[in-house]
């Protein structure tokens, strides 16, 4: 018996030692303010190939409308350096996604505008943070950006929504080069209302977006897209609501 209760106390000290030696250990702590009466809100982070960190913040006040931000962190915890984008015209930014390429160049996409009609801005800053361009997707109505990628080739994926009018909504896809030049844009137009949050991109440049769309009134089921690397639709998934299968769809 005494064996017994040893050999359980050997194994409880074991399993308890490994818990402590795998606490992890706080290396830094930075706090950032952009200036008096000014808020900003982390939204993301990201490393480049050199262990740079990245956060993409949300900066403003309460009297203001909101710009893009965006601070650089040596893998020490040393700010290199911060920046932001305000529109021409002052109007209303908001982030939502950004990518870092192996280089340190920085892709943001979210929304601008005002009085309720907002569409998809996309910007590039290089390693140093010095602005190298901003493009603005304007779909008609209102536009919404949900995620960026970058995929192996260096150009820049972006899913999110447009909107025909307020009950018209197509799941929506963007391609861009490294330049800003855009490639291709694709809705999807089978449903009356959808869009994609988050997307991936494979080996082969494929593109994959998930998201929803409306079944009716109350239900919605999920959705999945395929696009390849020339924007050339594939198929879909849809997922759900019983009476709505799985299928695919041949037109885009």
């Amino acid at each position: 018996m005494i064996k017994k209760y040893t050999f359980v106390i050997f194994y409880f000290c074991l399993f308890t030692f490994g818990l402590f030696a795998q606490q992890p250990t706080q290396e830094w702590v930075r706090r950032y303010s952009p200036g008096a009466n000014l808020s900003a809100s982390g939204l993301s982070v990201k490393q480049d190939s050199s262990r740079n960190v990245y956060v993409l913040v949300r900066q403003g006040s309460d009297s203001s409308y909101g710009d893009y931000g965006l601070l650089k962190y040596s893998p020490g915890g040393n700010l290199l350096w911060s920046v932001k984008y305000n529109s021409p015209g002052n109007l209303d930014e908001t982030p939502k996604a950004f990518d870092v390429s192996k280089a340190g160049d920085v892709y943001i996409t979210g929304s601008s505008g005002i009085n309720f009609e907002y569409h998809i801005l996309t910007i590039k800053f290089n390693s140093s943070g010095i602005l190298q361009w901003a493009k603005e997707y304007n779909g008609g109505y209102g536009d919404a950006a949900n995620d960026l990628k970058i995929d192996k080739n260096g150009d820049i994926l972006i899913c999110g929504g447009s909107s025909v009018n307020n009950n018209i909504s197509y799941a929506l896809a963007v391609k861009y080069n490294s330049n800003g030049d855009s490639l291709w844009v694709r809705k999807f137009t089978q449903f009356q209302y959808s869009y994609t949050r988050n997307l991936v991109i494979d080996d082969s440049a494929n593109v994959y977006t998930a998201g929803v769309h409306q079944v009716n009134m109350n239900q919605s089921n999920y959705l999945v897209l395929k696009y390849n690397q020339n924007g050339n639709f594939v198929w879909f998934s849809s997922y759900g609501v019983t009476g709505m299968p799985s299928k695919k769809w041949t037109k885009n």
